[in-house]
């Protein structure tokens, strides 16, 4: 009898175990009883599943200790450009006949932006903050506009971060309903007039395209005389601010005398001022 049985039957001594048990014991390993042994196929089988079971869990635990604390993600894969990506700019008439808004909308936001200038029935003139669209646009991508305009013009003025005007300008073919807007990050000022049957409308907004680094180095601030302009018509006063080298021009509307003369301006004539301070001129609305 093997030594182990020896050792087990001695602790059975000590044990209240059921005289089966004992027996058993006595008699030592057997076969009688005993499940068959399995067969070859049945233990290539067993041996394949424990290399997947096995292989798989150590795959597992060589991923998780690289994926510890602070590991990069997995890149995401790169898809066809979103639609989100064209900016869409929606210029047209409301059904009341009162003066249109320019809509922007841009990876899924929208804002609503105020004429500038124009002459719009029933519509007087005044100033406004400059409008941004507060929202960075993919180098390269499109505008589409969407206007019932009878004419419709586009520009792009280059800018600093303060969108205030820094260089120079170049159009917006926008003949096709469809612009490029530039490939490189920057400021720009997005303007768009329009001329309808009732009046025409100008709009003035600031634009960020991809993420500008740097803001454009811009001209030495040149200083002017303001230009005497009372008694002009309207827009003969604004020729006259823009040839004196003034780039930005307000109107206001409240005076009674003849119609579309100016009879005011801020600063007045003769001051000296930065070319890039806003000339303010009262207009007269004739009543």
């Amino acid at each position: 009898m093997p030594e182990r049985w020896e050792r087990e039957l001695e602790k059975l001594t000590s044990l209240d175990a059921p005289s089966s048990t004992r027996a058993r014991l006595a008699a030592g390993p057997r076969r009688e009883g005993m499940p068959p042994s399995p067969r070859r196929g049945q233990r290539v089988a067993a041996g394949v599943v424990a290399f997947a079971v096995f292989g798989a869990a150590g795959a597992l635990t060589v991923a998780a200790f690289r994926s510890g604390p602070g590991a990069a993600p997995a890149p995401a894969s790169s898809g066809p450009p979103s639609a989100e990506s064209q900016l869409v700019a929606t210029l047209n008439t409301r059904a009341d006949g009162s003066m249109p808004d320019l809509v922007l909308s841009y990876g899924g936001r929208t804002d609503s932006f105020f004429a500038t200038d124009g002459k719009w029935p029933g519509v007087d003139g005044f100033l406004l903050p400059i409008q941004i669209f507060n929202v960075s646009i993919d180098p390269g991508a499109t505008i589409s506009v969407d206007s019932d305009a009878d004419r419709l013009e586009g520009r792009l003025f280059v800018a600093d971060r303060d969108q205030r005007l820094a260089g120079g300008s170049f159009p917006l073919n926008l003949s096709s309903g469809t612009g490029a807007l530039p490939g490189d990050a920057g400021y720009f000022r997005l303007t768009l007039a329009g001329i309808w049957p009732t009046g025409s409308a100008d709009f003035s907004v600031g634009i960020t395209i991809g993420a500008p680094t740097d803001s454009p180095s811009r001209s030495p601030v040149t200083v002017g005389v303001v230009p005497d302009v009372i008694g002009l018509d309207e827009r003969d006063a604004i020729v006259a601010l823009k040839e004196a080298g003034y780039i930005a021009v307000g109107v206001f509307a409240p005076a009674k005398l003849p119609a579309g003369v100016v009879i005011s301006s801020d600063p007045p004539a003769g001051v000296h001022a930065d070319v890039e301070t806003t000339v303010t001129l009262t207009v007269s609305t004739g009543h």
